[in-house]
C-alpha cells in the first residue's frame, strides 16, 4: 500500500501480485491491485479487483470506499451509494465513506447530502477535503455565503484545496468577475491535481476567457481539458454499445430505411396514456425549456431518465432485437408500456397531471417511442447546429458512452450528423406529433413561442412562465445549464458559434447541411 501510495506502481503491482500468488483471494492485495489499476485508466480491470476484493472482505470500509468512489466515476450512482452506504455501517466514524456517500448523494440530487457532509465533520471539523466537498455542495445549491465560508475553511487547512479553490471561482464566475477566476484558475492548474479537477479547472477557465472575449485561448482550454477527460474514459466508453451509441445508430438507420409500414400497427385499444418525449440534440435549450415548463406546479418533466429502458433492452440491445418488431402483439406492448410507466410514476409521483420525458438524444429512438406510444406527443428543441457542437464541445457532462463523442470536435460533429439524420428518417417515416421549439425564437419572442408550445401541450398562459429562473433556483438541476438556467433569458449564446470559426472550420462542412437544413444564415 505504501508504494502505491507513494506512486509506484510497478512497485505497488509486483507486490500485490507476489501475495496474490500465495493467496489468490487476499483483499488486501486485491484493494492495492485494484488502486493500481486505478491510478492507471484501467477501471474495468481495478473494479474486478474491488468486487473481488469484497467478496473476500464483504465489511471492510476502505475496500466498500473505492468501490463506490469508482462506481460513481463510472456513473453507477447507485450502485455507489449501495457501496458507500455499507461502508458507513460497517465503520461509522471511518470519514472517507461518510464524505464520499455525501458527494454521491450530491450527485443523485439527493437532499440528505447535507446531513451527511454534517455528520462528516462532526467527525473532523477540520478534514480539508469534507470541507472543499461540501462547498461544492452548497454551491450547486445557491448557497453561495455559506459555499464561501465552506471554501474558505478549507483553505486554512489545506491551501491547496482544488475543489475550494473552483468553488470561490464559481463564486467569482457568478458576480461577473471574470479576471478573477482565470486568475484562480490559473494558479490552481499550476498544482498537482487529479484528472478531473484538472478537465474542470480547464472548463472553468475557458468559460471565463470567453467571457473576457479570449476565444482561442479559451477553445485552447476545452480541447485541454477534453484531452484529460478522453484519457480518463477511454477504456470505460470508447468501444461502448449503447441504445444512443454511433454503432446502434448505424443498425437503426438501416433498419428504419427498410422497415415497412405494418410494424407501426398498434394504434389502439391501450388504456394508459401517452406521454410526452421531449428530444433534440444536448445543448439545445432543452434545460431552459424543461424548467420554463417547470413552472407549472402539477407538471413533471423527467430529466434524462431511463424510463424506456425495458423497451429498448429488449427491442434495440438484445441479439435479433429488431428482427422482433414485425413479430409484436398488442400484449407485448402493453406489457412495454406498463413497464414504462412503473417507472416513469415512481419518479413523477401520484400527483404529476402530464409526464414530459426529456432525453435530448431519443431523437434517435423515435421508431422505438412511436412503436410504444403511438400517440405520444414529441416536443423537438432546434438550435443552431454549429452553436450546438460548439456548446457540445466546450461543456463538461456527466460521462457515458453518447457523452464522450463530445470530447472531441469531430466526433461530436459527426454523432450531431447521425443523430439528426436518423431523426429525420423516423419523421419522414412515421405519423410523429412532433412541435418543433427553436432556441432563438424563445429568446427572441419569448411569449409568442412558448404560447405555440403550451397551445400543443393544451396548457394555459401564465406570466409566472416568464419568471421561470426563480423556479429554477428552487430546483436542483443537474445538468450542464444548471448555472445558465438561473439567470434571465440571454441572447449572447445566439451565434456564439461566429467567434469560432476557426476552430469549426474543419467540421463546417458536416455541420452546414444541418444548417441550411433547418434554415438558419450562412
Amino acid at each position: 500500500m505504501a508504494a502505491a501510495r507513494a506512486g509506484d506502481l510497478d512497485r505497488a503491482a509486483a507486490g500485490a501480485q507476489a501475495v496474490l500468488a500465495r493467496a489468490p483471494g487476499d483483499p488486501n492485495a486485491l484493494q492495492i491491485l485494484g488502486l493500481v489499476k486505478w491510478r492507471q485508466g484501467r477501471n474495468a480491470e481495478a473494479l474486478d479487483a474491488f468486487l473481488r476484493a469484497a467478496r473476500a472482505a464483504p465489511n471492510h470500509a476502505p475496500i466498500l470506499n473505492s468501490l463506490g468512489i469508482l462506481y460513481r466515476e463510472r456513473g453507477d450512482l447507485a450502485a455507489s451509494r449501495a457501496a458507500l452506504e455499507k461502508a458507513v455501517r460497517a465503520q461509522p466514524a471511518f470519514i472517507d465513506a461518510v464524505h464520499n456517500l455525501a458527494s454521491t448523494l450530491t450527485a443523485m440530487g439527493d437532499s440528505g447530502a447535507e446531513s451527511w457532509f454534517e455528520r462528516a465533520l462532526a467527525l473532523d471539523p477540520r478534514h480539508a477535503e469534507t470541507l472543499g466537498k461540501y462547498a461544492r455542495h452548497l454551491e450547486s445549491r445557491h448557497e453561495i455565503e455559506r459555499a464561501r465560508e465552506m471554501a474558505n475553511r478549507a483553505l486554512a487547512v489545506d491551501p491547496k484545496n482544488a475543489l475550494a479553490r473552483m468553488t470561490l471561482a464559481d463564486i467569482d464566475a457568478r458576480a461577473g468577475d471574470h479576471a478573477a477566476v482565470v486568475a484562480r484558475t490559473s494558479d490552481a492548474l499550476a498544482l498537482p491535481l487529479a484528472p478531473a479537477n484538472r478537465a474542470i479547472l480547464h472548463g472553468m477557465r475557458a468559460r471565463a476567457l470567453e467571457k473576457l472575449s479570449r476565444f482561442a485561448e479559451s477553445f485552447a482550454d476545452c480541447a485541454a481539458a477534453n484531452a484529460v477527460m478522453r484519457a480518463q474514459y477511454a477504456e470505460a466508453y470508447s468501444g461502448v454499445s449503447g441504445p444512443r451509441t454511433p454503432d446502434t445508430l448505424v443498425r437503426l438507420e438501416a433498419f428504419a430505411r427498410e422497415a415497412p409500414a405494418s410494424i407501426w400497427r398498434h394504434t389502439e385499444g391501450f388504456a394508459d396514456p401517452d406521454p410526452v418525449f421531449f428530444v433534440g440534440f444536448p445543448r439545445s435549450g432543452t434545460t431552459m425549456l424543461d424548467q420554463i415548463l417547470s413552472t407549472f406546479p402539477t407538471l413533471c418533466v423527467l430529466e434524462e431518465k431511463e424510463c424506456i429502458q425495458d423497451a429498448w433492452l429488449e427491442l434495440v440491445m438484445a441479439p435479433g432485437a429488431l428482427e422482433r418488431w414485425k413479430d409484436l402483439t398488442d400484449a407485448d406492448i402493453a406489457r412495454l408500456r406498463g413497464a414504462y410507466w412503473a417507472r416513469a410514476k415512481a419518479l413523477a409521483g401520484a400527483d404529476a397531471s402530464l409526464v414530459i420525458d426529456k432525453l435530448p438524444l431519443d431523437t434517435a429512438l423515435l421508431g422505438l417511442i412511436h412503436l410504444v406510444f403511438p400517440k405520444a406527443r414529441i416536443i423537438f428543441a432546434l438550435r443552431d447546429p454549429r452553436d450546438v457542437v460548439l456548446s457540445c464541445f466546450q461543456q463538461t457532462f456527466g460521462m457515458n458512452a453518447a457523452m464522450y463523442r463530445f470530447l472531441d470536435l469531430g466526433t461530436a460533429a459527426a454523432y450531431y450528423d447521425q443523430v439528426m439524420r436518423l431523426g429525420v428518417l423516423w419523421r419522414k417515416k412515421l405519423p410523429l406529433v412532433v412541435h418543433e421549439v427553436r432556441y432563438e425564437r424563445v429568446v427572441a419572442d419569448f411569449d409568442g413561442e412558448i404560447g405555440r408550445l403550451l397551445a400543443f401541450l393544451d396548457l394555459p398562459w401564465s406570466d409566472d412562465l416568464r419568471r421561470f429562473h426563480e423556479t429554477a433556483r428552487a430546483r436542483n438541476i443537474r445538468t450542464p445549464s444548471a448555472r445558465q438556467v438561473i439567470q434571465p433569458l440571454y441572447s449572447s449564446s445566439v451565434g456564439k458559434w461566429r467567434n469560432y470559426r476557426a476552430e469549426l472550420e474543419p467540421v463546417l462542412p458536416l455541420i452546414n447541411p444541418w444548417t441550411e437544413y433547418y434554415g438558419y444564415d450562412a
